[in-house]
C-alpha cells in the first residue's frame, strides 16, 4: 500500500493483497512441479528506432493505416460498438477509423456544467462528420459516494470515486442500446508520444547533431510555449546526465514523515525501465508513458458490459510507433504531429489541429468540495491514517479551510479515499 500511495501508475508484481502477485504486461509464467517463474515475454525496447530514417509523410501515413488496421480489425469482432467520443484528438481518430469500415456504431459524450469541462461542440462536430448517432449526457454529482470503492474488485486500489458518475451513465445507455463493446481512446496520448520534455532534442543531436537538435528546440518551443533558452537549458541539463534511463518519481504529498522517510529505500523497477546500451533518452521517456497508462487501465467497474476496448494500445500500433524518432512526434511545434499529419482531410480542421482538451478535473472539484467534511472523517480517522501512512495533520487543514483545495491536491485527496475505501472493502468482504 505505501508504494501504491507513492507511485501508483508504475506497476509491480506485488499487489496491495498479502501473498497475490500479478502478471505485469508482457510477462509470462513458466511453471513446473515445483516452482513459477516470471519473465519477460515482449519488450518495448526491441522496437525502437527502427523508422529512425524514414520520411514524416511516410510515418504520417504509416501511423494512419496502423490505425486504420487495428480499429477493422477489433471492430470486425464485435456486433454493436459504442464509441466513448470525448471530442480530442485520439477518441475523434477512432471516429475517423471505425467510419471507414463501413459498419454501424454510435457515439457517446459526457460533459460537465463548465465551460472548460464542456466538449460536447467538439464531439458533435466529428459525429456530424461521419453522420453518426450522438449520444450526450452529463456528470451528475448524486452519482458519487466517496466512501465507496469503486476498485473494490481489483488486487490494488485504483481511480477516483468521481469515475462513478461515467461508469452510471455509461452503463445505462450501453444497455439501451444493446451494445457488446465500448471503444475508448485510452493511450493516445502515451503511444503517440505526447511529451513535454526536451528529451527530444537530446535525441535528435545524439544521431543528427546540432543542426537538427535546433530544429527539435523550435518545434518544443513552440509546442509547449517556452522560451528557446529554457529549452536549451534543459535539454544540455539532460544530455550532461549520460544515462538514457528515464528515473521514476512518485508523489509523497499528504504521506506522514514517517512514510516519507521511508521511501528513499522503496525501490521504483521495473524490467521496461532498464535502458540497452546505446539507448535514448526520448525513447526512454516513451517507454515511461506506457508503463503510466497501464497503471490506470484497469479502473472500469467490477463486471463491466460490455467489453471496453483501447484500440489505440494494441501491439502491432504501439511497435510501429515505437521505432518513430522522438522528434518526428513534435515536428512543427504541435503534439502527436504524426497522427494528425495522417488524419488531415478526414477530421474537421478545428478538431485535428486543437491543442487543449477539457476533462473531468473541474467535477473532481466539486465531489471534493461537497464531500469535505465526510472526506475529512473517512481519511483522519480511517485504516490509513491508524497505519500511520498519511498526514493526518496536513489532511485536516487542507479540508477544514474555507480556501478553495489547491489544483492537483484535490486529485490526490481523490486518489487517498479511494485508497481508504478500498482497504475497508477488503476487510468486510
Amino acid at each position: 500500500m505505501r508504494r501504491f500511495l507513492y507511485a501508483h501508475e508504475l506497476k509491480s508484481r506485488q499487489t496491495a493483497l498479502q501473498d497475490v502477485a500479478e502478471v505485469l504486461p508482457g510477462e509470462r509464467i513458466r511453471c513446473d512441479e515445483t516452482q513459477s517463474k516470471a519473465e519477460m515475454a515482449w519488450t518495448p525496447w526491441h522496437f525502437t528506432r527502427r523508422h529512425i530514417n524514414a520520411a514524416p509523410e511516410a510515418l504520417a501515413d504509416a501511423v494512419a493505416a496502423e490505425v486504420d488496421r487495428v480499429v477493422k480489425a477489433w471492430r470486425s469482432a464485435v456486433r454493436r460498438p459504442v464509441l466513448s467520443l470525448s471530442g480530442g484528438l485520439d477518441s475523434s481518430v477512432l471516429a475517423a477509423s471505425l467510419a471507414r469500415t463501413g459498419l454501424g456504431w454510435s457515439a457517446l459524450n459526457m460533459a460537465y456544467a463548465d465551460a472548460g469541462s464542456d466538449e460536447r461542440d467538439y464531439a458533435g462536430e466529428v459525429a456530424a462528420a461521419f453522420e453518426v448517432p450522438l449520444f450526450r449526457a452529463t456528470h451528475c454529482l448524486s452519482d458519487v459516494n466517496s466512501a465507496v470503492a469503486k476498485s473494490g474488485h481489483l488486487p490494488r486500489p485504483l481511480g477516483h470515486a468521481f469515475g462513478q458518475s461515467q461508469s452510471k451513465t455509461r452503463q445505462a445507455y450501453l444497455d439501451a442500446e444493446g451494445a457488446d463493446a465500448l471503444f475508448v481512446g485510452e493511450g493516445g496520448d502515451n503511444v503517440f508520444a505526447y511529451m513535454q520534455s526536451a528529451t527530444p532534442v537530446v535525441d535528435r543531436y545524439l544521431i543528427e547533431g546540432p543542426r537538427g537538435a535546433w530544429q527539435t528546440v523550435l518545434d518544443i518551443s513552440d509546442m509547449t510555449r517556452t522560451s528557446v533558452w529554457t529549452v536549451m537549458r534543459l535539454a544540455a541539463a539532460r544530455w550532461q546526465r549520460h544515462d538514457p534511463r528515464y528515473v521514476w518519481t512518485g508523489d509523497a504529498s499528504l504521506l506522514s514523515p514517517a512514510t516519507e522517510a521511508s521511501l528513499a529505500t522503496l525501490p521504483l523497477s521495473h524490467p521496461w525501465l532498464e535502458a540497452p546500451p546505446g539507448a535514448l533518452p526520448g525513447e526512454a521517456t516513451h517507454i515511461s508513458m506506457l508503463l503510466r497508462i497501464q497503471g490506470t487501465l484497469d479502473a472500469g467497474p467490477a463486471r463491466h458490459r460490455p467489453t471496453i476496448i483501447a484500440p489505440l494500445l494494441s501491439q502491432p500500433l504501439l511497435e510501429l510507433c515505437l521505432g518513430i524518432p522522438s522528434w518526428r512526434w513534435c515536428q512543427g511545434g504541435i503534439n502527436r504531429s504524426l497522427v494528425r499529419r495522417g488524419f488531415a482531410g478526414r477530421l474537421p480542421q478545428r478538431v485535428l489541429w486543437r491543442v487543449s482538451k477539457g476533462g473531468a478535473n473541474v467535477f473532481c472539484m466539486d465531489v471534493i468540495e461537497r464531500d469535505r467534511a465526510t472526506l475529512c472523517a473517512h481519511l483522519c480517522d480511517g485504516r490509513l491514517a491508524h497505519a500511520g501512512l498519511l498526514d493526518v495533520r496536513r489532511i485536516k487543514v487542507v479540508l477544514t479551510s474555507k480556501a478553495p483545495i489547491p489544483s492537483p491536491l484535490h486529485l490526490r485527496i481523490s486518489q487517498l479515499a479511494e485508497a481508504e475505501a478500498w482497504v475497508r472493502h477488503w476487510e468486510v468482504n
